[in-house]
């Protein structure tokens, strides 16, 4: 696939990328398959390649529709290579003269095969496969059901207090980010979905930037917080039952009784969380934190790093241990 009409309009890295990024693919689809980690970084190679061919078409023509430069900017807006598929839609709708949309039908000629050879690409993708010599990842014994839903019932009602503090900060946090964001500072790229799903907006283009403009709706920012926070504890919960399920598993098989679990935690906009696990003949602590993280991507994720410390078992103290100890030796 040759792009070098493109070549001038953009730097010339960003342009030896997306031709990299093309070759790479087009093997690739050939081949049958390829890593999915090749198949990320030549699709942010063409993202960040047809950003730059979008802004300069609009850039340097600017004298030519000074009238019609916005409803241009907003035609040929897209999220990526993938989207160029649906300017074409914009450009029909668009309020632009005849000879504008004309040439910008033009471009979408040029560009769509390249967001087609993209989504079939990832129809190939496969997950990179583990070093024969990698040392496998330890997994612990499902829990019975008895064990899931008595850590369930005794953890779901201790973390009510904690989640309505953590709900109260990430609604604080969004309104904050919004407001400085809809009063005139670009958008970040993890931000277009989260403002999607809590105001209602329009965004534009300018000098290489995106920008929106909008309100916040109050509904859509608190019924998003609640499903924010019931996944919160959804995965938090699924966490604490794949690590301590077994473990409770275990001692009642070995005649031991359950006496008590607590949870204490430090709840800003980052939590950790303490599970303390009280058996009749030992007892130990399991620390959480919940981090919010944003990809490459600019896709948000969870995860819920534990370790197990403050073992005790008869009168022995251990300070820290492994999920593979806690299963087999405890």
């Amino acid at each position: 696939m040759d792009i070098s009409i493109f070549a001038p309009m953009v730097n010339e890295r960003r342009q030896n990328n997306a031709v990299a990024a093309i070759e790479l693919l087009e093997k690739s689809v050939e081949a049958g398959s390829i890593p999915l980690v090749r198949f990320n970084e030549a699709k942010d190679d063409l993202n960040r390649w047809v950003e730059e061919v979008i802004d300069h078409l609009l850039n340097v023509h600017r004298k030519d529709f000074t009238a019609h430069m916005m409803a241009a900017y907003e035609a040929l807006s897209c999220n990526g290579i993938t989207m160029i598929g649906s300017i074409r839609k914009k450009v029909a709708k668009a309020e632009v003269n005849e000879d504008i949309r004309v040439a910008l039908y033009g471009w979408c000629d040029r560009l769509e095969p390249i967001g087609e050879l993209v989504k079939k690409a990832k129809t190939i993708t496969v997950k990179r496969q583990p070093k024969g010599d990698a040392e496998p990842v330890y997994q612990s014994p499902v829990a019975t059901k008895a064990a899931i839903e008595l850590i369930k019932t005794e953890l779901t009602e201790k973390l009510t207090p904690l989640m309505d503090r953590w709900k109260d900060n990430h609604r604080q946090h969004l309104t904050d980010m919004a407001n400085r964001i809809l009063s005139g500072e670009p958008v970040p790229s993890s931000w277009f979905g989260l403002l999607t799903n809590i105001a209602d907006v329009k965004f534009t283009r300018r000098d290489r930037q995106t920008y929106a403009a909008g309100t916040i709706v109050e509904k859509k920012l608190n019924n998003f917080v609640e499903r924010e926070a019931q996944v919160m504890l959804n995965g938090f919960l699924s966490k604490q039952i794949t690590k301590i399920g077994s473990i409770i598993d275990r001692k009642f098989a070995q005649g031991e009784t359950f006496l008590s679990i607590a949870c204490t935690a430090k709840a800003s906009y980052v939590i950790t969380a303490t599970v303390s696990v009280v058996l009749s003949g030992c007892s130990f602590d399991v620390i959480t934190d919940i981090r919010h993280n944003i990809s490459v991507h600019g896709l948000p994720f969870l995860q819920f790093p534990s370790r197990f410390v403050n073992i005790i078992q008869g009168e022995t103290l251990f300070a820290a241990k492994s999920e593979q100890w806690m299963n087999e030796e405890f």
